[in-house]
């Protein structure tokens, strides 16, 4: 079970509120690298610490806890799932077989981690689940999720995994991805 690892109570209430306030007004519906638009239904926006400065802090944790440099990471996603919302079984690396996947190696490499936030818990549903490993992760405020998504470039594919659909309330998470190499938008 090392690849998937829980920290309770990581963020405060204020933080997390905080991280939802700003990406209110930024939402828009959440998109897929593929053509399975319906995998996904979600709103979501990019937030940098450019525009929640605290965010900074969180992103150096991330950095030292997987021993990888901050610029590898990718801008922080807010995601919101409101009843219905969520996120079909999935991974979080892409796959070079895979052309508009392959697309993606170009900003960074692939994607070595993922790293998730739950931001509120007064909903029900929206566990996260990893069938191989037959774990369902409650979410509880604050809490960070933690997971390997290659190792060595190699594809792990017990990463696999879903965000179970919202029965009651809304649903807020922030993610961040944490790629090979330094992650750059926009390419030369």
């Amino acid at each position: 079970m090392d690849n998937i690892i829980e920290y309770g109570k990581l963020l405060n209430k204020p933080f997390c509120d905080l991280i939802i306030e700003k990406a209110k007004p930024k939402l828009v519906t959440a998109d897929v690298v593929g053509p399975e638009k319906e995998f996904r239904v979600a709103q979501n926006c990019w937030l940098d610490e450019t525009e929640v400065p605290e965010l900074r802090d969180l992103k150096e944790w991330i950095a030292g806890t997987t021993s990888t440099p901050i610029e590898n990471q990718e801008h922080g996603n807010v995601v919101k799932y409101d009843v219905g919302g969520k996120y079909e079984l999935h991974f979080d690396y892409f796959d070079a077989n895979i052309p508009l996947q392959a697309e993606e190696f170009k900003f960074g490499g692939n994607r070595v981690w993922s790293f998730l936030v739950y931001l509120n818990d007064d909903f029900e549903g929206g566990n996260t689940f990893f069938p191989e490993y037959d774990l369902n992760v409650v979410p509880e405020m604050g809490k960070g999720v933690l997971w390997r998504n290659t190792q060595d470039g190699k594809l792990l594919e017990n990463s696999i995994h879903a965000g179970v659909p919202v029965t009651k309330g809304t649903k807020w998470i922030y993610i961040t991805w944490i790629r090979e190499g330094k992650y750059e938008t926009e390419t030369t």
